[in-house]
């Protein structure tokens, strides 16, 4: 009993969601959850929004867009003119409860976060039905499934958070026995409802958190997370040409590695599944054959070294002169806290206390107005970090030789003992990256 998750990408066609449905066939009594088709959600939102600031015309133009979109998909996939016919009357119905919704949404002239929520739900609701009503066509046992019936989660909309014993409870009443029948059960990703039924989404990384809760509740053998990539590579593909997936990584290598600026999955998503001990692999829908990368709690090795390195660009590196008590470092900390919510690393030394921190929306001189009472250095710059499993002296003496010509301002442990972290100018930190891929994580 597995949970699949495919992502936008992988239903964003008639082809991907003909791959989808070969990789799905196999796995009978598994739960499938989708995402809506690729670049659908962030449209609705586009669309609801226009029709709360009552700009109507623009509003059902999108709408006419995303209908268009589906319908087209309809035709692709369906060869059999009832069949299609009949997925048409269904994916139309949608549409229509969608244009009657924002119709509404513009005669009350504001856009709550109820009403995004609203609407963003009919992306995963648009793509499940029309994939689910392929694979019948094609004689398939599969079931659609409206993940709101199992997917509790309190009123916080835009990000809700789930209620995980109600979510346990009505997955062994409701979905259980589906699975248990032998049905392949299809179900959207992102989406659930609260006390009242009211649609809610869990916000950024939705679909693949849904994922993880609904392994997790129903105590799956594993969570397959598929994607347009071959797993976790050791470094962006687009810049490092030679980067390969990895075949095993901790849930710490990977969370780090989101959290310095890999386009990764959103780690904490799969936070349920790894607590609980679920092996979660993340595959490339496009060639399924590939091993694709598997993420466990975590990764016993006797060997130490570093398995990937990815860059965060956009930073500041601000050094702070006369800080020498926890009343300034307070203060410090306090004024920081009002223009950044990202500080990747701190370093402190006699009187003088090293920041680097997220600045893409700060320029320099509003960094200096900002702190003008305190005597300050501040430097544009990118930070390298480097992720293993183990990292000894030798890792450390290896990573800090490969970085030597490039001359980094700051080398630190990161948050945890499997991070490094490098601060350097932004005009040498690809070279950089590569060197250290080249010179320690290609070996």
């Amino acid at each position: 009993m597995n949970v699949l998750k495919f992502g936008g990408t992988s239903v964003a066609t008639a082809d991907a969601m003909r791959q989808v449905r070969s990789i799905i066939e196999p796995e009978r009594g598994s739960v499938v959850v989708l995402s809506a088709c690729g670049g659908v959600t962030n449209r609705l939102l586009e669309a609801v929004r226009k029709a709360g600031f009552g700009e109507s015309e623009t509003s059902t133009a999108i709408l006419q867009e995303i209908e268009e979109r589906h319908v087209n998909l309809c035709n692709e996939l369906f060869s059999n003119t009832n069949i299609l016919h009949n997925v048409l009357s269904n994916v139309k119905k949608l549409c229509m409860e969608l244009r009657v919704f924002c119709q509404g949404v513009s005669l009350l002239g504001e856009c709550t976060a109820r009403s995004l929520d609203a609407a963003a739900s009919y992306g995963e609701r648009l793509s499940t039905l029309v994939f689910s009503k392929y694979c019948t066509s094609v004689g398939m046992k599969v079931q659609l499934f409206d993940a709101r019936e199992i997917m509790r989660t309190d009123s916080e909309y835009l990000q809700a958070k789930i209620n995980f014993p109600a979510l346990q409870q009505l997955a062994l009443e409701k979905l259980i026995p589906l699975l248990s029948s032998g049905e392949i059960v299809i179900t959207q990703g992102f989406i659930g409802s609260d006390d009242n039924g009211v649609t809610t989404t869990l916000g950024r990384g939705g679909s693949d958190l849904s994922a993880a809760l609904i392994g997790a509740a129903i105590a799956a053998n594993n969570i397959l997370i598929y994607t347009d990539v071959s797993g976790v590579a050791s470094a962006d593909p687009r810049i490092i040409p030679t980067a390969k997936p990895i075949p095993v990584m901790s849930f710490s290598e990977a969370r780090e590695l989101s959290f310095y600026g890999a386009k990764v999955l959103h780690p904490e998503t799969i936070l349920p599944a790894v607590e609980r001990g679920i092996p979660v692999r993340v595959l490339n829908t496009f060639a399924p054959g590939d091993a694709g990368t598997l993420i466990v709690a975590r990764r016993d090795t006797e060997r130490a070294g570093l398995s990937a390195v990815t860059l965060k660009k956009e930073c500041s590196m601000l050094r702070v002169h006369g800080v020498s008590n926890i009343n300034q470092h307070a203060e410090l900390y306090h004024q920081l806290s009002e223009i950044t919510s990202e500080v990747y690393a701190t370093l402190s030394g006699e009187s003088v206390c090293t920041v680097i921190f997220s600045a893409s929306k700060l320029d320099r001189e509003a960094l200096i107005a900002h702190f003008s009472d305190w005597k300050i250095d501040v430097d544009s710059c990118t930070l390298l970090c480097a992720v293993g499993a183990r990292i000894d002296g030798t890792t450390v003496t290896e990573f800090t030789k490969a970085l030597g010509e490039f001359e980094p301002w700051v080398v630190i442990s990161g948050s945890s003992n499997g991070c490094l972290l490098a601060v350097l100018p932004p005009a040498v930190a690809v070279a950089a990256l590569q060197a250290v891929h080249d010179c320690i994580i290609a070996d």
